[in-house]
């Protein structure tokens, strides 16, 4: 025999995903937006009596439904008729009919145990005629030329969350309802919880969303396509993808349309170059918000200066201070001293953490906004003093009123 070892490479690789949760944890939705952004023709396969087709408004995608029983026979015609059909990315929505549904695997069993020819079979015995089925159904889903996304339900059970100092019951999903171990078979499985929809990965061969709790998206497919072609989706690309997926939000708020090169100038002028996954996962999680900040900073940018007042000021100091008692006080420019911590790019990071939002364009009005709500003149000085010595109480502080209360997301609610 001769036996010979080459290069392992991805050559016709296939993605295998899985997409496990409980119902209502949106399952389907999640295989959809990942299919479109893998690109090419998608088959879909419905056994949840119509559900798939709810969507025909928001993806492109053909479709056929799949009646009752819903054998393991069954399911290998279906596959293989995708596969025949030439498409490119098939989804089975849901896998878990193939186990517990009417005419699935579960049934078999009871049947046959049930049956003439099987009556003094014990339950070890039906499965030995059942297991050969399954493998058979899992060979031609795993050798189907197509990229096949799965869904699968859980079982569903509640767990007691303690929210506002009560206990609230939260339903949770377990196991999926498959054979023990079936998904050991995709390359990805994404579990799906109800609450925001996020997913995480308990298998990923592709090593690309360890340790990551998000929520299922085109972006996610392009980058399993260009694992699987050794392409990755480069940062910039994937930038390009997130702002211009609220592009059209923007214009018709802001009713100016703006070109392509100079829409992405703009957001990197935002985010003055500090374009990072965490940023591109922030708008992409938060796009109306990332859209109004926008809107708020590109008004705030383009606003008229206004002609400087006539009234000449003391340039040592503002009216509002006073003489103090402290002979080692300085008197000094208040708006300078706050607007100096603001502009130091450490606080800028922290304000950006604290507020929790996506990028945080700090102009003069919106700390102006700020020093009018919460400190009084009489106070402002020796206020400045204490921001300079020790800014974290400010920082603190200014960061939660950006995040209730920005005048840039005013500024923009108002145009609306």
């Amino acid at each position: 025999m001769n036996i010979q070892f080459k290069k392992a490479e991805k050559k016709n690789a296939k993605i295998r995903m899985a997409f496990i949760g409980p119902s209502g944890s949106g399952k389907t939705y999640s295989a959809l937006r990942v299919a479109s952004g893998m690109g090419g023709r998608i088959a879909f396969i419905d056994t949840e009596r119509g559900r798939g087709s709810l969507y025909a408004d928001k993806f492109n995608y053909e479709y056929v439904a799949m009646e009752p029983p819903y054998s393991l026979e069954k399911y290998i015609e279906y596959l293989k008729a995708a596969e025949e059909a030439g498409f490119n990315i098939l989804i089975i929505d849901s896998l878990s009919h193939a186990w517990a549904g009417e005419g699935g695997l579960l049934e078999f069993v009871d049947n046959v145990k049930k049956s003439g020819a099987g009556k003094n079979r014990n339950e070890f015995s039906a499965w030995a005629d059942a297991t050969p089925k399954q493998n058979r159904m899992i060979d031609v889903l795993m050798g189907s030329q197509c990229h096949v996304l799965a869904t699968m339900r859980t079982k569903t059970a509640y767990e007691m969350e303690e929210k506002n100092g009560k206990k609230v019951p939260v339903k949770i999903g377990l196991a999926p309802i498959q054979r023990d171990g079936v998904e050991y078979e995709f390359t990805l499985v994404a579990d799906l919880s109800i609450d925001g929809h996020l997913a995480s990965f308990s298998k990923d061969n592709t090593s690309l969303f360890d340790n990551q709790r998000l929520v299922p998206d085109e972006t996610m497919g392009q980058k399993l396509i260009g694992w699987i072609n050794e392409t990755p989706i480069t940062l910039n690309e994937e930038f390009q993808s997130v702002i211009h997926s609220i592009r059209e939000w923007i214009c018709g708020g802001l009713k100016e349309d703006i070109d392509d090169e100079r829409y992405e100038d703009l957001w990197r002028e935002i985010l003055n170059g500090d374009l990072n996954r965490q940023t591109l996962t922030a708008i992409r999680n938060k796009p109306e918000a990332s859209a109004k900040r926008f809107m708020g900073w590109y008004i705030e940018r383009n606003r008229k200066p206004q002609p400087p007042e006539t009234k000449e000021e003391p340039p040592a100091k503002l009216p509002e201070e006073k003489e103090s008692s402290d002979k080692n006080f300085v008197q000094i420019d208040t708006q300078a001293v706050f607007e100096e911590i603001l502009n130091d790019d450490n606080n800028q990071r922290l304000i950006n953490e604290l507020s929790g939002n996506p990028f945080t364009p700090i102009s003069r009005a919106m700390l102006y906004a700020f020093l009018k709500q919460f400190i009084p003149e009489k106070d402002r000085a020796i206020a400045a003093r204490k921001a300079k010595e020790n800014p974290q109480a400010f920082l603190e502080k200014f960061s939660d009123y950006i995040a209730k209360e920005s005048a840039a997301v005013q500024t923009a609610d108002s145009r609306f």
